[in-house]
This record gives C-alpha cells, sequence and structure tokens, in this order.
C-alpha cells in the first residue's frame, strides 16, 4: 500500500478507553489506510503513522512507562 502524505484522517476515542486499546486500534487504522491517524487522549493529541506501534503511541503520553 502507498502512504498517502496529503491526508490525515481524524479520530474521536471512545470516552473510557485504555491507552493500549487506543494505540492499538490508531496504529491498525494508520496501517489500513494508509494515513496518518490524529486523535486526542484525555486532552493528549496523539498521531500514529503507517508502520507505527502501539508503543510508539503510549511513549507520547505517559513515556515513563512505556517498553520498547
Amino acid at each position: 500500500m502507498r502512504f498517502l502524505r496529503t491526508l490525515t484522517l481524524k479520530t474521536d476515542v471512545i470516552t473510557g478507553a485504555q491507552i493500549d486499546d487506543v494505540a492499538s486500534d490508531i496504529c491498525e487504522l494508520a496501517n489500513r489506510t494508509g494515513v496518518t491517524v490524529i486523535s486526542s487522549f484525555n486532552g493528549h493529541k496523539i498521531d500514529a503513522a503507517p508502520k507505527m506501534k502501539p508503543n510508539d503511541i503510549i511513549k507520547q503520553i505517559k513515556p515513563e512507562s512505556a517498553t520498547d
């Protein structure tokens, strides 16, 4: 799949969602669509580009608790 450089996809996160689930879902969506997915989680802007891993997203929110 070709990465679409000129588009982004903005999403809303369901209230009560956990960061692990959100990270997994937006990474999956980015990989399926080939576009960067942008969202907000507890007041933090998060984004996932194709080929990113959920742990990369978790590091955006709480860098001290993410592991490689």
